[in-house]
């Protein structure tokens, strides 16, 4: 019975260990990935973030959960936009690798949606900053430049998409167009 429960403590102990080390592995994931997303000159100067662990990896569903539960801990609103707005950016960086490297058109288009709805969520926490009357000038900023950068590259992924993969990712341009209205109604 004593072993049954240290063995138990152990698995507890090593899950924790896994879930909290997450953010550390996915610093160290393939620096490659990283220099693809910027290794060609976009027209925005706004820089993503690394993706981190790619949709294919077998412990992303530990960065869904830890990145649900930090999303779920966020206090202001305003918080919560810059949040969002970072899951979106790592999003969009994972659909460009997971084109440009890995040839994966289903993968890259889940994660552009995600992105999207990320985006939206960012814009949604925004017009709620706003409503509190928290100034919102420098998030509208960093959202407009965020829309831009994911629209380039966007226009990028395109270019790897084949006839039947390109009406895939015509809902998410029209999509992106439609949130960088709302963002222009922020200013």
């Amino acid at each position: 019975m004593k072993y049954l429960i240290m063995k138990i403590n152990i698995r507890i102990f090593v899950v924790i260990l896994l879930i909290s080390h997450l953010s550390f592995l996915t610093s160290v994931s393939v620096s490659a990935q990283e220099s693809s997303v910027s290794s060609k000159p976009l027209t925005t100067s706004y820089d993503l973030v690394h993706p981190g662990l790619l949709p294919d990896h077998p412990f992303y569903f530990l960065k869904v959960a830890r990145d649900n539960l930090m999303g779920f801990f966020k206090g202001p609103p305003i918080d919560r936009a810059s949040f969002a707005l970072l899951q979106s950016d790592k999003q969009v960086a994972a659909s460009h690798v997971l084109i440009t490297k890995k040839q994966n058109a289903d993968l890259a288009h889940t994660s552009f949606v995600s992105a999207q709805d990320y985006y939206e969520q960012a814009i949604m926490h925004t017009l709620v900053a706003q409503k509190e009357g928290i100034n919102i000038q420098e998030m509208s900023a960093k959202l407009s430049q965020a829309g831009a950068k994911h629209q380039a590259i966007l226009n990028e992924i395109e270019q790897y998409l084949d006839a039947k993969d390109q009406t895939m990712f015509d809902e998410e341009k029209e999509q992106s167009e439609k949130l960088a209205q709302m963002v222009q109604s922020l200013h």
